[in-house]
């Protein structure tokens, strides 16, 4: 399949612009793994960040670009992309994904938790309200903040959230793994 930029990017914003001028071969890649991926990359684009002045909300456009990427150069199905999903109101999945047996895999991306991991568990808790069976993981950078939200998911002191992981691990390679390649769940 012939990929451009042009289909990953609704206009020619600065966006557009940081990935032409440091990601100028990511839609060759033949990704190893997600973990891999996003180790190779967010290392790119954190070299390139410190140097510059850059938007706040731009790390989160660029986690979500580069997953957007890795999916289709795995031609993992995206449903759903920080938009409503049929009759959810309220609540817009950053990635909701579908495997073959049709199940969903609902994907909260945050390249920084603080505070955002109760956004991602209501988000969860709203969308399982009409899809119970939906797997909900919130996927982040953060070693630490991972570390304490794990603890908290694993204390059942979350409702939505099932799992955390951080972008660079295997176990975010395992999930993904768990949730295209077999009917099992994670």
């Amino acid at each position: 399949m012939d990929r451009n930029y042009n289909s990953f990017f609704q206009k020619k914003s600065k966006l557009y612009e940081i990935f032409l001028e440091i990601f100028p071969n990511i839609l060759c890649a033949t990704p190893k793994s997600a973990s891999k991926f996003f180790e190779e990359n967010w290392f790119i684009w954190e070299s390139y960040a410190k140097k510059r002045t850059i938007n706040n909300s731009i790390p989160g456009s660029v986690f979500e670009k580069l997953f957007e990427i890795y999916c289709d150069l795995l031609d993992y199905e995206i449903i759903a992309q920080d938009e409503y999903f049929e009759d959810v109101p309220l609540v817009k999945p950053d990635f909701l994904l579908k495997n073959k047996s049709g199940s969903y895999l609902f994907l909260s991306f945050k390249t920084s938790l603080r505070e955002r991991w109760k956004q991602a568990d209501w988000e969860a808790i709203y969308f399982k309200e009409y899809y119970p069976t939906t797997d909900c993981v919130l996927v982040t950078f953060h070693k630490d903040e991972e570390r304490n939200l794990q603890s908290k998911i694993q204390d059942n002191l979350l409702k939505g959230l099932d799992d955390s992981c951080l972008a660079t691990s295997t176990k975010f390679d395992v999930i993904l793994s768990n949730f295209f390649d077999d009917s099992t769940r994670f």
